[in-house]
């Protein structure tokens, strides 16, 4: 099984990191990178083959990634109409906003398509990452891009109206947990802590946090009310929270990125 990479951006070269990790053999995968220094340092980095052009990557791939800008999408599909017609790969994008429907539109009706959207952390094999398919994509298909998926993180099945909004909190979201760890850090330096001790106690703080939400099934405000002692410390940073807006601010910066990643898609999103 070959896997081809049309772009190799931040979001590839996470993608493919951690498909190496996970097991993946690098010169199983092959990548088009039109700027050249990127390429290179991608090749030497990871291991990875390289081909000239999307047209000849298409030739050789049995699962071509569509990994480019949104807007930048438009280009590499019109190239490669022909070789996915004649080789028959299936075809994945992962392009914000891109609907199933915008990317089968520049490839022949028999094109199988499917859509998916990790975030940053397929490069440690932890993405949360969302996946759907066009009519035309095989049971075998779908396991083959599973297998993909398993080995960046973990993955779900959804519906394509709701990709916009899983984009703004799973894909988006890791900058904002960047912004809050950060955050916490600054307030331990103010407080006398150095920095590099602070960010490491707020990056463990909220990851273990985030694993309890994950693993124990309880609510997080039923979490947070466990860590909160009538007149403590904890109630009295959390009632702080509240009067700054911090619940609102977080519901307003995903409403953003939402619609913004509907705008991306133009046109194609509006019937969504």
């Amino acid at each position: 099984m070959k896997y081809g990479f049309i772009g190799a951006g931040n979001m590839a070269g996470s993608f493919v990191s951690g498909m190496i990790a996970g097991g993946t053999e690098p010169q199983s995968i092959v990548i088009c990178e039109k700027n050249e220094a990127r390429s290179g340092e991608v090749r030497a980095k990871l291991g990875v083959a390289s081909a000239g052009s999307p047209e000849e990557l298409v030739k050789l791939c049995d699962i071509v990634f569509l990994v480019v800008k949104p807007d930048q999408m438009e280009d590499p599909l019109k190239r490669i109409r022909k070789a996915v017609a004649e080789h028959s790969p299936l075809v994945v994008s992962v392009a914000a906003g891109k609907t199933l429907e915008y990317v089968g539109s520049f490839l022949d009706d028999a094109a199988r398509v499917a859509r998916v959207m990790p975030n940053v952390n397929a490069g440690i094999r932890r993405s949360v990452t969302a996946y759907c398919c066009n009519a035309n994509v095989t049971q075998t298909d779908c396991e083959e891009l599973l297998k993909c998926l398993s080995a960046i993180g973990s993955f779900i099945a959804l519906e394509e109206k709701l990709f916009p909004i899983f984009t703004a909190i799973a894909s988006c979201g890791p900058a904002f947990a960047y912004i809050f760890i950060d955050a916490l850090a600054t307030a331990a330096v103010k407080h006398g802590m150095n920095k590099k001790d602070a960010l490491e106690a707020a990056a463990l703080t909220v990851l273990g946090s985030a694993a309890s939400v994950a693993e124990s099934g309880l609510h997080p405000r039923v979490l947070a009310d466990m860590v909160c002692s009538p007149s403590g410390a904890t109630i009295e940073g959390v009632c702080e929270l509240a009067g700054s807006g911090f619940e609102a601010a977080v519901i307003s910066a995903v409403s953003a990125a939402y619609h913004k990643t509907k705008d991306l898609g133009g046109a194609a999103l509006q019937p969504l």
